[in-house]
């Protein structure tokens, strides 16, 4: 019998095999590493397909499930979860999670759409490490996807009165507090500082705040 074969199959009795590159991949952040981790851990050797019900991933996880579906989107968007399909056991709804493993060739580094697009929405103002580095800790810590950092950058160049780097930080902060984390999100509304407004059946304005659990705050760095 093969060694290497007897020593695997001991690992899988007691231990989970995680990717060690799920690490390296500086897209993810904390969230996407705890869901993907999660997943794998349910996995033996060789296997990319594992089927849970939900509340079990968020369990493994220790996530809420606003952020499972966040990282969710964003595992799928790196090529980190290939595709999902619900099922339906003895009355039971499972989750079908097929995982993936994109090259390493493929990454795309956090921040360099951000500062691509410098130029084209801030002019002339000179890009400054710090002010990227800003940027980027919207899509690497509080779980924002990248695109939504350039759609305020496009915003604010047209609607700043100021520098619109400022008003860009200042929505993006309002924004990541009401818990909008994606286009589809901000495109929901009409969007003014970073604050949302729509319009109701007679034509008025209203402001919409999204509530979010205190324990969910805590979990994103927020006191």
């Amino acid at each position: 019998m093969d060694d290497r074969k007897v020593i695997i199959d001991e690992i899988a009795g007691e231990y989970s095999l995680i990717p060690i590159y799920i690490f390296r991949d500086d897209r993810l952040n904390s969230f996407d590493i705890c869901l993907i981790s999660a997943l794998y851990s349910f996995t033996g050797p060789g296997q990319k397909k594992v089927c849970l019900r939900k509340e079990r991933v968020l369990k493994a996880a220790k996530i809420t499930e606003n952020i499972y579906y966040s990282s969710l989107k964003r595992l799928q968007g790196f090529g980190w979860i290939e595709k999902i399909r619900e099922v339906n056991e003895d009355g039971k709804i499972r989750v079908e999670y097929y995982l993936g493993k994109p090259e390493r060739s493929v990454y795309n580094e956090p921040g360099s759409s951000i500062a691509r697009a410098w130029s084209k929405y801030f002019g002339t103002r000179l890009i400054r490490y710090e002010e990227l580095q800003d940027l980027k800790d919207f899509v690497l810590n509080q779980g924002m996807e990248e695109e939504l950092v350039l759609k305020v950058m496009e915003y604010s160049s047209k609607n700043a009165r100021g520098d619109p780097f400022s008003y860009t930080r200042a929505t993006l902060i309002n924004l990541s507090r009401e818990g909008i984390l994606t286009v589809e999100e901000f495109e929901k509304g009409d969007f003014r500082d970073g604050e949302q407004f729509q319009k109701n059946n007679r034509g008025k304005e209203k402001r919409v705040r999204k509530e979010r659990p205190r324990e969910e705050l805590k979990a994103d760095g927020y006191e």
